[in-house]
């Protein structure tokens, strides 16, 4: 069975030289699952991409995995996913991804709107790299 689900954002700004999430993708079949995630900023779109397993609870992973890799080229290979889960507080269903740079473990968290676990896991990825994907002007 195919299916395919998309949520796009709104990009209010691309005046920063961090990227700004524009589309996240998913789409899965019998042989598993595929996450494009489109990031803009001033130099343009790029996209990342991510396939493994299907199941709900690795496709957290998948969306961290391809928002990384849809960072500019010199800083992607410096970090890795280690972990992606959701926890709660309160009411709220929280997105919280754990990447490794070098020697370093950064933790992004953002909160899950909508029902939409895409869009939280990939915010959280990039809140995780934040700092990291600031340059001096």
């Amino acid at each position: 069975m195919n299916t395919a689900m998309s949520a796009t954002v709104a990009v209010l700004r691309i005046d920063t030289p961090r990227p700004a999430l524009v589309r996240v993708h998913e789409s899965t079949d019998d042989d598993g699952a595929t996450v494009d995630v489109s990031l803009a900023s001033p130099s343009g779109t790029r996209v990342g991409s991510a396939s493994g397993e299907a199941s709900a609870s690795h496709r957290p992973f998948l969306v961290a995995t391809a928002t990384l890799r849809a960072i500019p080229s010199d800083l992607a290979d410096e970090f890795q996913v280690v972990a992606a889960t959701t926890t709660a507080s309160g009411s709220d269903s929280i997105a919280i991804v754990i990447v490794e740079a070098g020697t370093s473990r950064l933790v992004g968290s953002a909160l899950i709107e909508d029902d939409n676990q895409q869009i939280g896991f990939a915010r959280a990825a990039l809140d995780a790299v934040n700092r990291r994907l600031e340059t001096p002007r």
